[in-house]
């Protein structure tokens, strides 16, 4: 059996996750594409070597910005290495990690987006981090970092001897119980912080206990409770659903009786991916009509070249060319005439 440490939170709390199927390709969000971008950028910066060529100019300064905030002690010395693999037996199972950056008595892991920090619990409480310490740290003595980028904050967790020998019994319990209830399905308010939940049939089944919300008197705190986990629930199962569809409907159009189907369309769009050089741009074009769409939003950019009396096609391949957009293929699923 292998458990990774970053799903250590989450198999706390439902054995099962650790079963699950893996996520299909693809399903990656922009945030999690912004967040690997910055990590290799200050990957890059730790080690003394340039930032990557195929990261906007925003990418990059977030990674500088990152790297210069943090404490003179830790940036003046070269890692051991950065993006680390570690692996070690625990309890009968293999305990897999993937750490950011590695000093002599520090580990270090950057964390970037996801709503910091208050969807992180105290790192003394936080597995992952644990973990890493354990893993990095060889089960010794270890200081481990924890880098929220966003709000530049660093958490410290000290494991000094007496601490990293809690730290081992800490993560052999968790371990023991993942180990001994393999495959179980524990649903419940934690659910809703899964990154599992669209594939997940205990989950998707309390879908079932959505109520009928009173009309005539306000919800008790216990049914707001049920009502929001079953609500969650729901969605996953309408997420998955849809996904299914789409699948289907690739390779058969699914008709209805007014003879229309429904099916893929594909086109290209492009998306910007730096929203002060698009700004930029439109404000050479038309000050005036720049100001009027200072923010612009992905999937907006052609329109909003056209309403500074600009030449999408020309300001786009611009874009593009620059790095601070990219063209891709997109696939949406509409009713049509057979």
């Amino acid at each position: 059996m292998r458990l990774r440490a970053s799903s250590l939170p989450i198999l706390r709390n439902c054995p099962g996750y650790a079963s699950l199927p893996d996520e299909p390709e693809g399903d990656g969000t922009d945030y999690a594409s912004e967040g690997t971008a910055r990590h290799a950028g200050i990957a890059a910066l730790l080690m003394g070597e340039p930032i990557p060529a195929e990261l906007t100019p925003t990418q990059a300064a977030d990674a500088a910005d990152a790297v210069d905030w943090l404490p003179d002690d830790i940036t003046d010395v070269t890692p051991l290495g950065v993006e680390m693999e570690h692996s070690a037996e625990i309890e009968g199972v293999t305990l897999t990690g993937h750490t950011d950056a590695e000093w002599q008595g520090l580990v270090l892991d950057h964390k970037t987006g996801g709503g910091q920090p208050f969807n992180l619990p105290p790192i003394e409480d936080d597995l992952q981090m644990r973990a890493y310490g354990w893993l990095a740290g060889e089960g010794g003595p270890i200081t481990v970092g924890r880098y929220l980028t966003d709000v530049q904050r660093l958490d410290v967790l000290d494991l000094d001897e007496d601490g990293a020998r809690e730290n081992a019994e800490i993560l052999a319990d968790v371990v023991r119980f993942v180990r001994d209830h393999k495959g179980e399905f524990i649903t419940g308010g934690h659910c809703l912080e899964c990154y599992g939940r669209t594939r997940c049939d205990a989950y998707q089944a309390r879908a079932d206990l959505l109520p009928v919300l009173p009309r005539d008197r306000a919800l008790t705190d216990s049914e707001a409770s049920r009502a929001l986990v079953a609500l969650g629930a729901a969605k996953a199962l309408v997420k998955r659903v849809e996904a299914e569809l789409k699948e289907h409907a690739r390779v058969t159009p699914i008709a209805r009786d007014d003879g229309k189907v429904w099916a893929p369309s594909t086109y290209n769009t492009t998306r910007i991916k730096d929203g002060n050089a698009a700004f930029l741009r439109l404000y050479a074009l038309n000050p005036n009509e720049a100001l009027a769409v200072a923010k612009v939003a992905k999937g907006d950019v052609e329109a909003a070249v056209r309403r500074a009396g600009g030449d999408p096609d020309q300001v786009l391949a611009e874009m593009v060319d620059a790095g601070e957009a990219k063209t891709t293929e997109t696939t949406s699923f509409r009713w049509r005439k057979a």
